[in-house]
């Protein structure tokens, strides 16, 4: 039996691995729940050798020092095991003779080295060293783990999902350019936590091509904060994916809507924020119809609700004779606290019992022709919308309203373009402007 070592980098992304999480892979039973590839390629090498590694290297970091004592207790039958702390992360030259030292310390034996964690740097000094070193002749097999990866915990998601990869030079840079193209046709699709995870893959590339990976990778993930209406979040990263895009010479009519779109989301006071929510709320929608009708219902009622709250707020000065007496009486307190709010805390929604039906019926009572008009026009449909969201899962969780009928998609479908045509009557110029910069959606 041919003996080998064992090297692998550990990742940022291992920083959350704890004692629970890594398994006795010397266990059958166990190796079903191996999520980390450190652990998971040194099984494969034991299951096919029939022999344990003579010694076993980890490269560590700061924040990945803890993960590899852990493996060390956990792979407690490999006697000698060696953890190697890189102190200048940022040094090429410093972490390829770290490696190359370690590497001529194992003489002619075989090594195995496990590529998958670890920074870009990091990688880059141990693709750049390892193929020097094995067209010197040493006897060096790369090996690169592929699977799915949980976006927030950043670790492989089972077994079953994980391959082990030989990795040359050329395949190595073909995987990570395919990792880009996957994650544009998903960022295409509005996919952006799918595409965060390719993009995030494909930043192990170089030159220009890592300058479009960081771009990406910042993009995507602001994208999905937007899309999850995380606003706050996804300022800096639209800062930044607007950095890197210069610097990689993104088309200037991407880079000017990632600035509008980030110029919005900066200014809450400015009431183009609350048109931005608006729209934003309509066009996720929009794209969510056949995937979860359940949340399109609920972001269409939303939007619609903000406008209506919008519209009051713009009309605090309407004559309170025309509503009936119960609506006057809620108008009074609207006015009340519009006007006795300091303007950074103005939110009517904080009225109690304040619904949108009571927003339409202030502004049709105000003689608002055109919510009149479009109330005419709507009324059954505006009482399925409050009847599908008052019966939505994600507003009480005893409903599991997941109907995926085509009656319910037929009617998110009119009432979005119904809809439309009221953003479009009420705003009229700032319409297609903010139709435009609420699109998320970005074909690259």
């Amino acid at each position: 039996m041919e003996e080998y070592y064992y090297f692998s980098t550990i990742g940022k992304w291992n920083e959350k691995i704890n004692k629970d999480k890594i398994n006795d892979f010397f266990n059958e039973k166990e190796k079903s729940k191996i999520n980390d590839p450190i652990s998971f390629c040194l099984f494969n090498e034991i299951n096919k050798k029939k022999i344990l590694p003579k010694k076993v290297v980890l490269f560590s970091t700061d924040e990945t020092e803890n993960t590899c004592n852990i493996l060390k207790e956990k792979w407690f039958l490999i006697r000698d095991f060696e953890i190697i702390k890189i102190d200048q992360m940022f040094d090429i030259n410093h972490i390829r003779n770290l490696i190359l030292k370690k590497i001529n310390e194992c003489g002619k034996e075989k090594i195995i080295f496990n590529i998958t964690g670890g920074t870009k740097l990091i990688l880059i000094s141990c693709i750049m060293e390892l193929f020097n070193l094995i067209i010197l002749g040493k006897n060096i097999e790369i090996k690169y783990v592929k699977g799915k990866r949980d976006i927030f915990k950043g670790e492989l998601s089972n077994y079953d999902d994980m391959e082990i990869i030989d990795i040359n030079l050329e395949e190595l840079d073909h995987m990570f350019k395919n990792k880009i193209i996957e994650g544009k046709k998903h960022l295409k699709e509005g996919n952006f936590s799918d595409a965060y995870i390719y993009f995030k893959e494909g930043e192990k590339l170089s030159g220009e091509e890592y300058l479009e990976a960081l771009f990406l990778e910042k993009l995507s993930l602001a994208l999905s904060f937007i899309d999850s209406l995380n606003y706050e979040d996804s300022i800096k990263l639209l800062e930044d994916s607007y950095e890197y895009g210069k610097k990689f010479r993104i088309e200037k009519s991407i880079l000017d809507k990632i600035s509008e779109i980030k110029n919005v989301l900066k200014d809450k006071e400015n009431e183009n924020y609350k048109k931005f929510i608006i729209y934003n709320f309509l066009n996720n929608a929009e794209r969510k119809i056949y995937k979860n009708p359940s949340m399109s219902i609920l972001l269409i009622y939303r939007s619609f609700e903000i406008l209506l709250n919008f519209l009051v707020k713009k009309n605090i000065s309407m004559k309170e004779s025309k509503f009936s007496e119960e609506i006057n009486k809620k108008y009074k307190e609207i006015v009340s606290y519009l006007t006795n709010q300091d303007s950074k805390d103005l939110d009517i929604n904080k009225l109690k019992n304040l619904y949108l039906k009571e927003f339409l019926s202030i502004l049709i009572g105000s003689g608002n022709k055109t919510i009149e008009k479009f109330y005419e026009r709507n009324k059954k449909n505006i009482k399925t919308l409050i009847e599908y969201r008052n019966k939505n899962k994600y507003i009480h969780w005893y409903f599991d309203f997941e109907i995926k009928n085509k009656n319910m998609i037929d009617f998110i479908q009119y009432f979005i373009k119904e809809y439309k045509i009221l953003l479009k009557e009420i705003f009229f110029e700032d319409n297609e402007k903010f139709m435009k910069i609420a699109n998320i959606d970005f074909t690259i």
